[in-house]
C-alpha cells in the first residue's frame, strides 16, 4: 500500500497544476476503506488515466450474475478528465466473448485499440486505450480498488485457494488411505472369526465407520484430482431435468417441488453428461437440505438457458435465507461444515467448482432478495472439433 500511496501522490505533485485532486482523493478513500460499487469503477477508471497515463479507460464491476455498474474515463481537448458511470443488468455470460463484452461497453467512450484486463475473482473487466501507459502499477491500484467494492452479493471461488486445498486434499488422502486399508481388512478378517454377538456388532461398527471414511477420502482425492471432461454433444435440458429428479427421487421429495424454466426448443452443450449430472445432483441436493426445516417446505427454481457463447444454469431454493459472510468465505472448501449452507459432509460444492471448471466455466453464489440461496453455473458453449 505505501508504493500505490507514493505513485499516487507522485502523480498529483506531478499534475498539480490540473484539477484532478478530486480524483486522487476517490482514489485513495476507495484503496482505504470499503466503497460502494459505483464509487470503485469511478475509482478505478480515474486511477488507469492518472496512474497508468492512459487516453481512455472503461471499468465494468458485476454486482450480481446479472447486474453491473460501470464507469468510462477520458480527457477532453483541454486535458480534463471527464468521467461518466452508469448502471444496467446483462448476464454475466458476456464475459466469455469478447464481442459480447465489448458490447457491455456500446454507448461509453470505447478504447480504440483496448487492452483487456480481467478480475475473475471479482468479475470485472477493464478496457484500457493508450501508449506507454505504466501497465503494471495501474492494474495493482485498480485490482484493489475492485476488491474494495461493498457488495458483496456475488461469491466465487477463489482459484489459489481452492488449488492449495485440492493439493493439500491429495496428499493427506493418500496418507491416510493407506492405514485405513489395514483397519478395513483386518476388521473384516475379524468378523470371519468372531462368533460372539456383541463383538461382531462392535466390528461391524469399526468396519462401516472406515468405510464411511474411506469415501470422504474418495471425494477428497475426486476434488484434488478430477477426471478429465469426455466431452460429447449432448441435449442440456432433458440431461438437467432427469439429473434433478432423480436427487428429488432418492431424497423421498414430492416431484412437484421442482420449477423448471427450460429452453422450449433443444438446447445442445459440448459437455461431459456424467459431471453435468453430478453438478446438478450436488446443486439440487444441497437446495433440498437447505429448504427441509424452513416453513415453506422444498421450493426450488431450475433454469437453463443459452447466450451465443454461454450456457447458464440457475438452481435457487427458498431455504434458510441470506448467508452470513463468514460462512460464504468458506462455501466452496472442502469439509466446511457450515449446515447453514445445507452442506452435508462438505464437499458437494467443492466437486461443483471442480466440474465448473473442468468445462472452462464458473460457479458463483448469489443471496437473491427473496431469501433462500442461489447457485449460477456458467458454461462456455463449446463447439465439437
Amino acid at each position: 500500500m505505501t508504493q500505490v500511496r507514493n505513485t499516487i501522490l507522485n502523480l498529483t505533485e506531478q499534475d498539480r497544476n490540473q484539477p484532478s485532486d478530486r480524483w486522487t482523493d476517490e482514489i485513495f478513500r476507495c484503496l482505504l476503506s470499503p466503497s460502494v460499487p459505483t464509487n470503485s469503477v469511478v475509482a478505478a477508471a480515474a486511477a488507469w488515466l492518472l496512474v497508468g497515463k492512459a487516453d481512455s479507460a472503461t471499468v465494468i464491476l458485476f454486482t450480481s450474475a446479472s447486474n453491473f455498474v460501470m464507469a468510462s474515463a477520458s480527457r477532453d481537448s483541454s486535458g480534463q478528465l471527464k468521467i461518466s458511470a452508469d448502471a444496467g443488468q446483462r448476464s454475466i455470460g458476456a464475459l466469455f466473448a469478447g464481442d459480447q463484452l465489448m458490447e457491455l461497453f456500446t454507448g461509453s467512450s470505447l478504447p480504440r485499440n483496448p487492452d483487456t484486463y480481467l478480475w475473475p475473482g471479482r468479475l470485472a473487466a477493464c478496457l484500457v486505450d493508450g501508449k506507454d501507459h505504466q501497465k503494471t502499477p495501474a492494474a495493482d491500484v485498480v485490482s484493489r480498488i475492485l476488491s474494495n467494492a461493498q457488495s458483496q452479493q456475488i461469491w466465487i471461488p477463489n482459484a489459489d485457494h481452492m488449488e492449495a486445498m485440492a493439493e493439500f486434499a491429495a496428499g493427506a488422502g493418500h496418507e491416510i488411505n493407506n492405514p485405513l486399508g489395514s483397519i478395513v481388512g483386518q476388521t473384516q478378517l475379524l468378523l470371519k472369526q468372531e462368533e460372539q454377538t456383541s463383538r461382531r456388532q462392535a466390528l461391524a461398527t469399526i468396519g462401516s465407520q472406515a468405510w464411511r471414511i474411506r469415501d470422504m477420502i474418495g471425494d477428497c482425492m475426486l476434488f484434488a484430482r478430477p477426471p478429465i471432461a469426455e466431452l460429447e454433444d449432448c441435449e442440456l435440458s432433458e440431461l438437467v431435468r432427469q439429473a434433478a429428479m432423480k436427487t428429488v427421487h432418492s431424497l423421498e421429495q414430492l416431484p412437484d417441488c421442482v420449477r423448471f424454466d427450460l429452453p422450449s426448443m433443444p438446447l445442445s452443450g459440448y459437455v461431459d453428461s456424467s459431471q453435468i449430472r453430478t453438478l446438478v445432483n450436488h446443486l439440487v441436493r444441497n437446495a433440498i437440505e437447505g429448504s427441509c426445516n424452513t416453513a415453506n417446505g422444498v421450493e426450488i427454481s431450475i433454469a437453463l438457458e443459452k447466450e451465443a457463447n454461454a450456457i447458464i444454469l440457475t438452481i435457487e431454493d427458498q431455504g434458510v435465507g441470506v448467508i452470513d459472510e463468514r460462512h460464504q468465505r468458506h462455501l466452496f472448501d472442502p469439509f466446511y461444515s457450515g449446515r447453514q449452507a445445507g452442506r452435508g459432509i462438505g464437499f458437494g460444492l467443492p466437486v461443483c467448482w471442480q466440474i465448473a471448471r473442468n468445462h472452462g466455466g464458473l460457479i458463483l453464489h448469489e443471496d437473491p432478495d427473496s431469501g433462500g440461496a442461489r447457485f449460477v453455473v456458467v458454461l462456455p458453449r463449446l463447439q465439437q472439433n
